[in-house]
């Protein structure tokens, strides 16, 4: 009897184990999922699921052409919670009205790349079907914000175990095989815009130079030369994100009071990559190298002189960008003048 007893007891507590492991592996994901079929059922029940297991909402379809899986997308998006809490947008006045706007951040589409380490598996689902111009809305469970991949759309709700819940809108302004053409065709556009300038006319592979006002003085400028510029650094749209100059600072909104404005020190070289660039920072001074592109558009100057540069991002940010200010894959801008210290 005892031994009946023993067993027994062995084998619910083994029950309860295997039911405690089983819980523990995939309860948070089937809560998860049970909840969201009700939140759909009440908010949008006539949602599509779609992908691995995202939820269309709303779909307004572009007259471009359709997205076939190139490498690089340009869009524009917002992300809320299911409560309608926006959690980031690539919109101005969206992020005014929810006061996340900084001074001097970038706000307005974005390049992303259709790589697992850099977009989640549910966005890239929201691409499949769209159309250049379009805009799509889909609820993304949170086992689908992960950036792994899996062979089965099972293996999301069974292995993956954080990630939340969002919904994201998106609009699909480009897609493109090659982020250099793109930015090529993008930065020949605005210089034959603006400065009725055609792709012969570069001096460089994705650098124009635009003479503004000649030199005092038809001379180069000697190696160890010191010399001093003011500048104004802005983004192909107008974005003024940078500049030595207090008053445009102020006019374009940019200015810190903790900036170091006034005419910058630049130690020049005997090849164009050598010349060197010093910071202020408070009572503190620093060397760095500029990007190539602005390298290039000092190489380009004389004393006096006033001249712009145009250049894509390999002579600039790159894929990186430069903070909240530069985002990734963005030709530049940059006005120069010689000056007197």
């Amino acid at each position: 009897m005892k031994i009946l007893f023993r067993s027994i007891i062995t084998l619910l507590f083994g029950a309860a184990v295997l039911g405690c492991a089983q819980e523990e592996k995939y309860s948070a994901n089937e809560n998860e999922k049970e909840y969201l079929e009700a939140w759909l059922k009440t908010n949008y029940p006539g949602a599509v699921q779609a992908g691995n297991g995202i939820y269309i909402l709303e779909d307004v379809t572009g007259n471009g052409a359709a997205y076939a899986g190139e490498e690089y997308v340009h869009v524009d998006y917002d992300a809320t919670s299911l409560d309608g809490t926006i959690s980031s947008s690539t919109d101005l006045e969206t992020n005014k009205r929810i006061g996340k706007y900084t001074v001097g951040n970038y706000y307005g589409p974005k390049v992303w790349q259709i790589d697992k380490n850099t977009i989640p598996v549910g966005v890239e689902d929201m691409l499949q079907g769209m159309r250049i111009g379009g805009t799509r809305t889909a609820l993304i469970p949170g086992w689908l914000t992960t950036y792994d991949r899996y062979k089965k759309s099972s293996d999301y709700i069974n292995k993956v175990t954080s990630g939340t819940t969002a919904i994201y809108k998106v609009t699909l302004r480009n897609a493109f095989a090659n982020s250099d053409k793109w930015e090529l065709d993008s930065l020949n556009a605005y210089a034959k815009r603006n400065f009725s300038l055609n792709p012969s006319d570069t001096v460089r592979t994705g650098f124009f130079y635009i003479q503004t006002e000649k030199p005092s003085k038809d001379k180069e400028f000697p190696n160890d030369t010191t010399i001093y510029i003011n500048y104004i650094g802005r983004l192909l749209d107008g974005t003024v994100f940078d500049t030595s100059i207090a008053d445009t600072a102020k006019f374009y909104g940019i200015y810190k009071e903790t900036g170091s404005y006034g005419p910058v020190k630049i130690s020049w070289a005997d090849d164009v990559l050598d010349i060197k660039m010093t910071v202020s920072s408070g009572s503190s001074s620093s060397s760095s190298t500029p990007v190539t592109g602005f390298q290039y558009t000092l190489w380009e100057m004389g004393p006096h002189e006033k001249g712009t540069g145009l250049f894509y991002s390999p002579l600039g940010y790159t894929i990186s960008g430069s903070g909240n200010s530069i985002p990734s894959y963005s030709p530049l801008r940059f006005d120069i003048e010689v000056v007197d210290n």
